[in-house]
């Protein structure tokens, strides 16, 4: 019996098609119609088994906005082990016309309302996304605290795509200038400020600030509090320095970047490049941090729902902006997002 599928991947390179199949299509995130039909097909998703979301639906839908391949092909039953041992390979999520999502090994989700999925049926994640989140919640039970089970991990290294080097030094730069600004904007050093302000506006870096950072620098009475969300931005800082192997050390976020430090490495690294060429550092290391700051900002959020203060001395507006920068490197939910929509949801 033939099966019409349709495999929506979301690692970044696709490996070769070693079963016997007819193949139809095949289209990656570049293709002008992708957009609208995996908007099309995560609609049906998140209507299946009534309108109600759940955490199930939830995950096929970023599922679906995550992926970077959609590849349509038929297969025949004696040829379905070997294509799902593929499926998995991509971590696929499949889907049959006119309604039936599977998982790669064929198990069925989202049965019609009232019918029980498939107890084997599970969201697709890379393995080593899998284990990253085990670590991670073993060491957070040790320590006592409490995160939510049904976070799912984060990416797996096959998914990734990071910045450029480039690009994410000059992201660096227009971070570390603007919280600099922002920072002798608040001591009250409007000389300083001024001197910023003009280096920033010339033409050959005005094209690296976003909107927002145009619009603060711009200003000539920003709040106190526009002032203060900019000084927090050091912390990104040190996160793009740290993955681009100028900065060693990424500590717990228990305490501050030592800002002083993190300056005198950019410094020496700008006037002599050869001794610090920007490289990132290993993706697994990168996925780590991710990982750990996604689940450390849903306890800050919860402990603040809870009114409560965060646990072991956990610094919320460090973590937010580590998180805000590991979402950007990594495109974690924010596929193509520029810095001013980078979300940190949780």
């Amino acid at each position: 019996m033939p099966y019409l599928i349709n495999v929506y991947a979301t690692v970044v390179q696709l490996p070769a098609k070693n079963f016997p199949h007819s193949h139809h299509s095949e289209r990656d995130r570049d293709h002008p119609e992708m957009a609208e039909h995996l908007k099309e097909v995560w609609s049906r998703a998140a209507s299946r088994g009534g309108r109600k979301m759940n955490y199930l639906k939830f995950y096929l839908v970023q599922h679906l906005v995550r992926a970077r391949h959609h590849i349509c092909l038929t297969i025949q039953d004696e040829d379905v082990d070997a294509f799902s041992d593929w499926a998995v390979s991509v971590n696929g999520l499949l889907y049959i016309e006119p309604s039936l999502f599977l998982d790669p090994r064929g198990y069925t989700f989202l049965l019609p309302e009232g019918a029980p999925e498939e107890d084997d049926a599970q969201v697709p994640f890379p393995d080593d996304a899998v284990k990253r989140k085990e670590r991670h919640m073993e060491d957070f039970a040790r320590r006592g605290w409490k995160v939510q089970a049904a976070l799912p991990p984060v990416l797996g290294e096959a998914e990734v795509l990071l910045r450029s080097e480039e690009e994410t030094a000059l992201r660096l730069f227009a971070l570390l200038t603007t919280a600099t600004q922002a920072n002798h904007m608040l001591k009250g050093e409007a000389d300083h400020a001024a001197s910023i302000r003009e280096f920033l506006l010339c033409p050959s870096r005005r094209d690296d600030l976003t909107r927002e950072e145009l619009a603060f620098i711009t200003n000539d009475q920003p709040s106190e509090q526009d002032m203060l969300d900019f000084v927090w931005r050091f912390e990104a800082v040190n996160v793009l320095a740290w993955a681009l192997g100028i900065e060693a050390e990424f500590a717990f976020p228990i305490e501050y970047c030592d800002l002083e430090k993190v300056v005198t490495k950019l410094e020496a690294a700008m006037e002599g490049p050869e001794d610090y060429p920007p490289e990132f550092r290993p993706l697994s290391e990168i996925l780590d941090q991710l990982d750990l700051h996604y689940r450390l900002h849903w306890i800050i959020k919860r402990a603040n729902l809870d009114n409560q203060s965060p646990p072991d001395g956990l610094l919320p507006d460090v973590i937010r902006e580590r998180h805000r920068a590991l979402n950007w490197l990594t495109g974690f939910r924010n596929l193509d997002s520029e810095w001013d929509y980078t979300s940190t949801g949780t």
